[in-house]
């Protein structure tokens, strides 16, 4: 059996969302980042003394781990992730704020979009975007409430969509994109 790498996987379908965004209207790149929510601020921190990476933090999708992996008695293997969108926000705004400058113009097509390419990229058993099963959680001013039993450890205000429980079935078939 071929290795699958989840974190490539999810990251190459932020990849084809990035450019779906860039060729908008008004476009916009997506970043991708992967590991524990500690670990992703401590890079986005790093990125912020860097001026080639300081405008590449955001808006960004990040899968967060450790997720599971279940094979089951078919040897079909199903995961189980965890992910955010975020966008940096102005810690001033209100919420109908937030969702006019950030939510709707960058989180939620994103969102879209990462459903849609999902969906198309035949890594997952997956019929139709619109069936994909996950828990959406829009986080307003994400910064102050606990997440994971803990403080939220995001140093940027940031507005974010949450997608919890996002079970996936992967196909048989290894390099969908090549």
């Amino acid at each position: 059996m071929e290795s699958r790498y989840i974190v490539d996987e999810i990251g190459a379908i932020v990849t084809l969302v990035s450019g779906v965004m860039s060729t908008r209207v008004a476009p916009f790149s997506c970043y991708y980042q992967h590991g524990n929510p500690l670990e992703i601020v401590d890079n986005l921190k790093a990125m912020v003394s860097s001026s080639t990476h300081e405008k590449r933090r955001f808006p960004m999708v990040a899968l967060l781990q450790d997720f599971d992996e279940d094979i089951n008695a078919q040897g079909k293997r199903v995961v189980d992730l965890n992910l955010i969108i975020a966008n940096i926000t102005d810690k001033t705004y209100t919420a109908a704020q937030r969702y006019e400058y950030s939510f709707k113009p960058y989180l939620y097509p994103i969102y879209n979009e990462f459903l849609n390419q999902l969906s198309k990229s035949g890594y997952f058993v997956i019929a139709d975007a619109s069936r994909i099963q996950h828990k959406k959680i829009d986080r307003v001013f994400w910064g102050r409430q606990e997440l994971y039993g803990a403080i939220n450890p995001f140093t940027d205000a940031i507005d974010a969509i949450e997608i919890q429980d996002l079970q996936l079935v992967l196909t048989e078939k290894i390099n969908c994109y090549e």
